[in-house]
Formats: C-alpha cells, sequence, structure tokens
C-alpha cells in the first residue's frame, strides 16, 4: 500500500469513526473545490489534498513561502494568505512544495 493510500485510508477511517450518516457527511464535506491552476508552474487540487502539512512545512520552514492552512475542522485546507489564487501569492515558484506532496495535490510543470 502506497502512502497515497495509507492517508486516503485515514482520512476515511476518521469519518467512520464519526459514525456520520451519508447525508450529513456530504453536508459536512461540502461540494468539490475548484482546482487552482492561477500559477504558470504549480497547480493545486484541493480535493486531493490529505492534509499531511508537508508542503506547508517545506514551504515555510525551507523556503519561507505562502502555503498555510486555513479554517479548523472539516473546513481545513491549504491555501495561501487571504485565500488568494497561488498565482496572485509571493511564491517563488520552487516547486519544492509540489516535490514533497505525497498524493499529488501539487503538481508542478510547465503547463501548455
Amino acid at each position: 500500500m502506497c502512502q497515497e493510500q495509507k492517508l486516503r485510508a485515514a482520512k476515511v477511517a476518521v469519518h467512520l469513526k464519526l459514525k456520520l450518516k451519508p447525508q450529513r457527511l456530504r453536508k459536512t464535506l461540502g461540494e468539490l473545490k475548484p482546482v487552482d491552476s492561477s500559477h504558470p508552474l504549480i497547480t493545486y487540487d484541493p480535493d486531493k489534498c490529505v492534509l499531511c502539512g508537508k508542503c506547508v512545512w517545506i514551504c515555510e520552514h525551507k523556503v519561507g513561502g505562502p502555503l498555510n492552512f486555513a479554517f479548523r475542522g472539516f473546513q481545513t485546507q491549504v491555501s495561501t494568505f487571504d485565500q488568494r489564487p497561488l498565482g496572485e501569492s509571493k511564491c517563488d515558484s520552487c516547486g519544492e512544495c509540489a516535490a514533497v506532496c505525497p498524493v499529488g495535490a501539487l503538481v508542478s510543470g510547465v503547463k501548455t
């Protein structure tokens, strides 16, 4: 089992421990979040993110960049300051966040 599968299984296990009914779980999790492709080199898909914090740590400690956690509980997400798109943030395009992302929520590469 790869790291992505383990993280997703843990996320599902948390939801099962809460014993939420499917209708309530859908209301709690909400709709799919839009993919942020505003940055010329990095794409962020928040629905793939398992909130491991690796990108936040590398961005904050190694680079001093804009990524951090926003909100609490089920609404927690990786975001930039003031929830601006990644393209409008002070990202220096190093790609370290995408390199450490275990699930492919952050992907770097030139867009065509």
